[in-house]
């Protein structure tokens, strides 16, 4: 039992030291050294096992429980952006506005093939955000022209702003006063901004999607098929690290890009969109800094954004300039695509 004791111990401890790695990485730049930033991904399940180990040790009267516990607590920060706190919404206003940010994963590309199928899925998301009340400003990431078109057309959206194969937009119901784009030489990925007046007030909204890790496929083969003691298995999880360590510099570009030109907006930004990257990350802080995150201040529970098989992922944000006032928060649970749309309210 002794040597059984002693074995626990010294993985709760690896445990530990990995958890203080994992802390490291929103200030470790990709670019020099990734393996920081799969650390940082990791976060919730080195968070959940520290909870194992603090319940294991409480319940067999071990005073070893303090050491995980003050692993979590000393990454409180990190907590806070995986876990939202806030007692809750702070109600409705006579300026307040409505803003909702989504990767639709595609349904809205209507052509000729699966046409019905992708068409249903946009009713469905349109019949989806009616039931949610009033949405003022929608961002939406993998989403083509026509697609985004036709939900502003059944939601009664009166402005839009959108670059054909650029695969973002952004709809609003307030006049949109002037347009742009963040050059990222890639139809791939985005970022469009426009200026929107709001209750005599202009805004820069951003509708943001960085570069995808491109590993759901061998993700869910793994999931689905894996065997720890096949080659081709083994083979999947290095082909995952690796595109992983690759995509996360290339969104560390992209973010400095973005980062440069919303310092130089002359009006309050909010900042939507699929970051690809957790709050663990080089990047998200990169993009938050001088920032606010929504679901920080006015989030509750957990802040799972990604639907897909992946589980525990937060990487759909919806950030904006201390100078908005941030009235609610809410990750809107269904599924309508590999994501969920995330919803904040705000009052200038």
């Amino acid at each position: 039992m002794k040597g059984i004791y002693n074995l626990v111990r010294w993985l709760n401890v690896l445990l530990i030291f990995t958890t203080f790695l994992a802390y490291l990485s929103p200030f470790v730049n990709p670019e020099k050294f990734s393996w920081f930033n799969i650390l940082g991904t990791a976060y919730p399940w080195l968070l959940l096992t520290n909870l194992l180990f603090v319940l294991f040790w409480a319940f067999m009267k071990k005073k070893y429980f303090f050491f995980s516990l003050a692993c979590i607590l000393l990454g409180w920060n990190h907590l806070t952006g995986f876990i939202g706190l806030s007692p809750g919404a702070s109600g409705q206003t006579k300026h307040s506005f409505n803003v909702v940010t989504f990767n639709t994963s595609g349904f809205g590309f209507l052509g000729n093939k699966n046409k019905e199928k992708h068409l249903a899925k946009v009713k469905d998301f349109v019949n989806f955000l009616n039931n949610e009340g009033q949405i003022d400003i929608l961002c939406l990431q993998e989403v083509n022209s026509r697609g985004a078109q036709y939900v502003l057309d059944k939601l009664g959206f009166k402005y839009m702003h959108v670059i054909k194969y650029k695969g973002t937009c952004i709809l609003s119901m307030y006049p949109i006063l002037k347009t742009g784009e963040v050059e990222f030489t890639t139809r791939a990925n985005s970022c469009l901004w426009a200026d929107i007046r709001i209750n005599n007030k202009t805004v820069r909204v951003y509708s943001l999607h960085l570069k995808s890790n491109q590993v759901s496929t061998q993700t869910e083969r793994i999931l689905g098929e894996g065997n720890v003691q096949e080659r081709e298995t083994w083979t999947d999880i290095k082909g995952i690290f690796g595109k992983f360590r690759y995509t996360s510099k290339i969104r560390v570009q992209q973010a400095k890009k973005v980062k440069t030109h919303l310092e130089q907006s002359p009006y309050p930004v909010i900042l939507c969109g699929d970051f690809n990257e957790t709050p663990q990350s080089y990047v998200y802080r990169m993009l938050s800094k001088q920032l606010r995150d929504t679901f920080r201040e006015k989030g509750f529970g957990i802040g799972s954004t990604y639907a897909g098989r992946i589980p525990a992922l937060r990487i759909d944000y919806i950030l904006s300039s201390p100078k908005i006032k941030i009235l609610d928060n809410k990750i809107l649970k269904e599924i309508h695509s590999d994501h969920y749309p995330v919803m904040t309210k705000f009052d200038l």
